[in-house]
């Protein structure tokens, strides 16, 4: 019996308004951001071209470099430790609600503050931590990490360390996916 494989043709959408500016351009549009502009203002001062649209998809398609996007996040209040931060809050608010709803036997209310502070806590759960510093600690293990590959792609020592270190710490197949991108950088592959 003979397989078919069918080919669909697929439309490639239209280009990035913000990665097609100038490159001068294109890096004020992300520092703006990156130094908590709004997406309206930067496109107003760019005369509306690109549009709110195209700078949000420019964001949200992963265009900006990791350090600008962790800046744009933080200003929004989108990073990690805010979110963890919020989330926080809005369980020990809603703790607070639960003892006053009960000292006054506001039975109903006291139900409801329950309700939504272990919403709460399961957001929180979900997201894998306990408190903010949890959320800071990942936050600098990535940091970490992405600055060690970045001196092993450049420094061959580096990455053979960093190669031997993750196989003994039983982790060999981080290790194997590590060597296959650092491979994938001396050939000139991105």
């Amino acid at each position: 019996m003979a397989t078919t494989i069918a080919v669909v043709a697929r439309r490639v959408g239209r280009p990035c308004g913000v990665c097609s500016l100038p490159a001068a351009t294109r890096e004020w549009v992300e520092e703006s951001l990156a130094e908590g502009s709004s997406i309206s203002s930067v496109s107003r001062q760019l005369g509306l071209r690109p549009g709110r649209e195209s700078i949000a998809s420019h964001m949200k398609g992963g265009h900006l470099r990791a350090d600008l996007e962790e800046r744009v996040l933080r200003h929004q209040g989108l990073d990690t430790v805010s979110i963890v931060g919020r989330i926080t809050e809005i369980a020990q608010g809603h703790r607070q609600t639960v003892l006053e709803a009960e000292e006054s036997g506001n039975g109903n209310l006291a139900i409801r503050a329950r309700d939504a502070e272990l919403r709460a806590l399961g957001a929180l759960a979900a997201a894998g931590f306990d408190t903010e510093r949890d959320a800071q600690a990942q936050v600098l293990t990535r940091r970490i990490a992405n600055a060690a590959v970045t001196v092993a792609k450049t420094d061959s020592a580096v990455a053979d360390a960093l190669l031997l270190a993750l196989d003994a710490a039983g982790h060999p197949d981080v290790a194997d996916l590590l060597a296959i991108e650092l491979s994938a950088n001396e050939m000139g592959t991105p």
